[in-house]
Formats: structure tokens, C-alpha cells, sequence
């Protein structure tokens, strides 16, 4: 191997049950309980159609299918007298339902997991880049404050104004000015904002290896709110399980990216101190994460989306009030009492697996 190429063999261990989505919703009725155990059964939905014709019950199945009954599959299925044996054989996999609640009389969504062709999870190298990418921006944030006290002063003066704020598009245009600031420095184009200049190109990370779907169970998110009151949704993920190691390789090509591998696991460090500092220790009960913890997929909360905790560090509460304040509907979600609580969002969001409660996404990294 050349020798600007620095090659990385990197695990990570999921700490708290990991959501990467397909943006398939499995629907109650393409799900099957099975009766007397936590467990349910995603079908292979074309074999059981064309066992179900050969019955002579497609028809009725279409039927079903286009109703809008709440009814589950499961109970379709059995209404049919259809048998368990037969059901196991259109199984495709089994999850684990773990502690989920379901509220009654409302059916759950299932938000799929990403899959490969073979039907194996697995993690794409652009999420984990993108993980990468969010923790390398808050360092670079953190260290160098003065640089970004312009974009800290347009901020405010948005936040500050009387017009209200499209929550799709806030902070859009703040974010690519810092990300192009701080990450396109190759000079390959007069254009500062061109990727082509962006030298995390030189930050090459690969898909994760396969995983199985046995590896996979069913969470529910769980909102804790900063005065130790929690809620259920009735939105279901499928998650790899805490324990679960995921394994890629990170390469740095040294001619164009500026990082090291001593460089990414001072960034962990710092952002996982940080989100601990200025936001989870507000919680009641909350544990500090590990000075190795990062933060992969969806329901890993506003901290480790955003810029604003890494601009706004100690001052960050009011700021970020103040942005819920101009772009979300105050009574249903009563950001203004924020400030008081002491931190902005005032809901963690995390799951319950096996009794006990994890954030999503938590992971402890590991470079080899």
C-alpha cells in the first residue's frame, strides 16, 4: 500500500440499539404476531401471495389488503385458518419485540432497516462518514470560536427578529458557510462552496461488513423529558441490539484530508464530554457516555444533528429556545420553559431494550 494511504480497520459496538432507515414502513398488515411470545414475523409477502392463490384465498387477501380495517395480518391469517406450520414457512425473518407498548385500539408502524440485496442489515459508509463529518465539525468549532463569531452574529439576529422561521430551511445556509469554512481548503476551485475543494474526499470509509437480522429488534422511542416524565410513541424501529458489533474500514489518504486517526479520537472525546456537559447531565439518572462514545443513525437527537451546541456552547439553552420558540407550535411542545429547566431541547430520546434504557445510537469506537 502506498504510503499516503493510512489504512484503519474500525468497531464499532452499539452501546444502545442503532437505527439506520430504509424508509420502508412495515405496516401492521405486513407483519405477523405470533401468539403467547414477544416475538413477530415478517413474511416473504410474494410466497405467501402465491401460496394464499393456490388456496384460492387471493382474492380475499386483496380484499384485506385494501381495507381499512385495523386488523393485523396475524389475525386475518388465523380467521382464514391458516397454520401456524404453514406461517413459519413464508417467514423471512423474526424480531424480537423487547419492551415495546403498544397503546390500544392504534396499530404500530415499523420503520425498516436498511438491507442489502441479500437481505442482511448493514451500515453505509456514507452514514458513517456523515457521523465522522458531524463529530470532526464540532471539534473544529470548539477550537477555533473566534472564527465563527460572524455566523454566531447572523444567527442571532434571525433568531432575534420578528418574522417567523421555516424550521426546514433554519440554519441550511449557516451550516454549509461553516461546513465549506471548515472543510473545503483544497483550493481545486475559485469556488470556496465547491466540494471539489472539500478535503474530507480524502476520508474514504466503507460500508460495514453484513450484519444478520438476528442481530436486529424491534424499539420503541420513549421520550424522557428533563423532569423524569416519559412517553411512549407507537412507532416501532428495527435496531441492531446493544452488543452488536459493526465493523468497517476508514482510510485517510494524507495528500488530501488533514486529520489523522489521533485527530478523530481526540474529536470523540471531545464531543462525547461535551454532549454530557451541556446537555445529557441535565437529565435525572442519565449516565455519562464514554470518553470513546459516538453517536450513529436516527433518533440520536437534536445535540449530534445540529451546529448549535458547538457555537453556542454555555449560552446554548436560550438560543436554541429561542429557535424552537420561532418555528414550532409552543403549545404542544412548550419549549418556552426551556431556559428555566436549564436545557433546550428538554427531551432525551431513548428506548427500552431487555428492562433496560439506552440512547439510540450510542456506540464506543474502536480505530485499529
Amino acid at each position: 500500500m502506498k504510503e499516503y494511504l493510512k489504512k484503519y480497520e474500525i468497531v464499532l459496538t452499539a452501546r444502545g440499539p442503532v437505527f439506520i432507515g430504509s424508509g420502508k414502513d412495515i405496516m401492521k398488515k405486513e407483519y405477523i404476531l405470533i401468539p403467547g411470545s414477544d416475538k413477530i414475523i415478517v413474511p416473504d409477502i410474494g410466497k405467501m401471495y402465491s401460496d394464499l392463490s393456490i388456496m384460492g384465498k387471493d382474492r380475499k387477501f386483496e380484499q384485506f389488503l385494501l381495507s381499512k380495517t385495523n386488523e393485523g395480518l396475524g389475525n386475518w391469517l388465523r380467521a382464514e385458518r391458516i397454520t401456524d406450520s404453514q406461517i413459519l414457512k413464508w417467514k423471512k425473518y423474526e424480531l424480537d419485540m423487547g419492551d415495546t407498548i403498544q397503546e390500544k385500539g392504534r396499530p404500530l408502524q415499523i420503520l425498516a432497516f436498511i438491507k442489502d440485496p441479500y437481505g442482511n442489515p448493514y451500515i453505509p459508509g456514507s452514514s458513517l462518514k456523515g457521523m465522522l463529518r458531524t463529530i470532526l465539525l464540532y471539534w473544529e468549532i470548539s477550537n477555533n470560536p473566534q472564527r465563527f463569531q460572524g455566523i454566531k452574529t447572523d444567527i442571532r439576529r434571525e433568531l432575534n427578529g420578528n418574522d417567523r422561521i421555516k424550521r426546514n430551511t433554519f440554519l441550511s445556509k449557516e451550516e454549509k458557510k461553516i461546513e465549506a469554512e471548515v472543510f473545503n481548503i483544497l483550493d481545486r476551485s475559485n469556488k470556496k462552496t465547491d466540494m471539489v475543494n472539500d478535503h474530507l474526499s480524502g476520508l474514504i470509509v466503507s460500508d460495514s461488513l453484513p450484519l444478520s437480522v438476528e442481530d436486529l429488534a424491534l424499539c420503541q422511542k420513549v421520550e424522557y423529558h428533563v423532569d423524569a416524565k416519559m412517553s411512549s410513541l407507537n412507532i416501532l424501529r428495527e435496531c441492531l441490539k446493544p452488543g452488536t458489533q459493526i465493523r468497517f474500514t476508514l482510510s485517510i489518504d494524507t495528500t488530501k484530508c488533514k486529520y489523522s486517526a489521533n485527530d478523530i479520537v481526540k474529536a470523540v472525546a471531545l464531543f462525547a464530554e461535551d454532549y454530557y456537559r451541556l446537555f445529557i447531565n441535565k437529565f435525572r439518572f442519565a449516565e455519562k457516555p464514554g470518553k470513546d462514545s459516538v453517536w450513529l443513525g436516527g433518533g440520536t437527537g437534536f445535540f449530534t444533528k445540529t451546529v448549535m451546541y458547538s457555537l453556542f456552547k454555555e449560552n446554548a439553552v436560550s438560543a436554541v429556545q429561542n429557535m424552537f420558540e420561532k418555528t414550532v407550535n409552543q403549545k404542544s411542545h412548550g419549549h418556552r420553559f426551556d431556559y428555566k429547566s436549564g436545557v433546550s431541547p428538554h427531551i432525551l430520546k431513548m428506548t427500552k431494550y431487555k428492562g433496560e434504557f439506552y440512547h439510540f445510537g450510542e456506540c464506543g469506537i474502536q480505530i485499529n
